[in-house]
């Protein structure tokens, strides 16, 4: 919708508050982005933190992006599920 910087702001807020719990959910809002690298770092974080978010990820529409990336594979492979 063309707001950017207020969308900026407000992830850098949500991120600030709750990094440690929706490690999952911010891999989710950077892949739909389009910022891959941003996603899989949050997806590998939400791996560390056992995020069980992480089991819905092989049929998440909003991570279909990120299926065509070499680090993919290697997420997937993880978490338990062979691609």
């Amino acid at each position: 919708q063309g707001r950017r910087d207020e969308s900026d702001r407000r992830l850098a807020d949500v991120t600030a508050r709750y990094a440690n719990v929706f490690a999952y959910q911010l891999g989710q809002v950077h892949a739909h982005r389009g910022e891959f690298d941003a996603a899989f770092e949050w997806l590998e974080r939400a791996y560390g933190q056992h995020d069980p978010g992480l089991h819905h990820s092989l049929f998440d529409p909003i991570l279909a992006p990120l299926r065509s990336d070499p680090r993919w594979p290697v997420l997937m492979g993880k978490i338990g599920y062979g691609t």
